[in-house]
C-alpha cells in the first residue's frame, strides 16, 4: 500500500479549493497500490476561477485542461511516509464586481447635497477577496444609516454571471421648514407656517408645490422658504 495527494489551490502547495469542487473530486490523501493509476478526478470547473496550470512533485505538466484531464500519474513505491506522488491543479480568481447602493427602507435613492440621488458605487476584486469599502462616503446630511450592508458582505463572491450588490440604508431625518408670507416690500400678509417634512427625494417637489400655491394665491406678492 502507497498513498498520494491530490490537491485544488490558489498557490503551490496549497489546499485552499479542496472544499469547493464539485461533489465526488477526488481531494487529499489517496490510498494505492505501487505503481497503479491515481485516479484524479482532472482540472473540474470551480466557481469563480479558472484553471491555470497542473503540477506534479512540484513540477509544471500542462496549462492545458484537456492536457490536464488527459494527463495519469502513478503511485510512488513505498510512499506511506515520505516521497508521496502529489498532484496540484492551481486555479487563478476571477474579477467579480460588486454594486453599493444607498436607499431608503422603501428602495428608493438617497438624496444627496446636490438635490439629485446618491448614486452607485462600483468596485472590483478577486473571487472570495475582502472587499475595500474605503472609498465609500457612507454619511448624507439629513439621513441616518439604519443598516450597513458592509458588515454582513465583506467579500467578493464566486458568481461570475450576477454582480453583487450591497445595500446601505438609510432613514430620513424630519426637516422643518417655515413658510413665510411678504409683499415685495418685506411686509408681513399673514402668520409664518412651519411644515415638516421628511429629507427624500419629493421634498424638492413639496418646496416647489407650496410656492406654486402660494404665489398663486397671493398673485403678484412674494413668498419665499426659510429652511431651519
Amino acid at each position: 500500500m502507497t498513498q498520494a495527494t491530490v490537491n485544488y489551490t490558489t498557490s503551490d502547495g496549497g489546499s485552499d479549493l479542496n472544499g469547493a469542487v464539485p461533489t465526488g473530486t477526488l481531494t487529499g490523501v489517496v490510498n494505492g497500490l505501487t505503481d497503479d493509476k491515481i485516479p484524479a478526478s482532472g482540472a473540474v470547473p470551480i466557481a469563480g476561477y479558472n484553471f491555470s496550470s497542473l503540477k506534479v512533485n512540484g513540477v509544471e505538466v500542462t496549462t492545458k485542461i484537456a492536457d490536464a484531464n488527459a494527463y495519469v500519474a502513478p503511485f510512488s513505491p513505498n510512499a506511506t511516509v515520505s516521497g508521496k506522488t502529489t498532484i496540484e491543479y492551481l486555479y487563478t480568481p476571477d474579477t467579480q464586481t460588486a454594486i453599493v447602493k444607498f436607499v431608503d427602507a422603501a428602495g428608493n435613492p438617497i438624496v444627496g447635497g446636490n438635490g439629485g440621488a446618491v448614486p452607485d458605487v462600483q468596485l472590483t476584486g478577486k473571487t472570495n477577496e475582502s472587499i475595500d469599502y474605503s472609498s465609500i462616503t457612507a454619511t448624507y446630511q439629513g439621513y441616518d444609516l439604519e443598516t450597513d450592508g458592509r458588515t454582513t458582505t465583506t467579500t467578493y463572491d464566486a458568481n461570475d454571471a450576477v454582480n453583487q450588490v450591497i445595500y446601505l440604508v438609510y432613514k430620513p431625518k424630519a426637516q422643518k421648514v417655515s413658510v413665510v408670507y411678504k409683499d415685495e416690500n418685506n411686509n408681513s400678509l399673514k402668520p409664518d407656517t412651519d411644515l415638516v417634512i421628511l429629507n427624500s427625494p419629493l421634498r424638492r417637489l413639496i418646496a416647489i408645490s407650496i410656492s406654486q400655491a402660494i404665489s398663486l394665491r397671493l398673485q403678484h406678492q412674494m413668498a419665499r422658504f426659510i429652511t431651519h
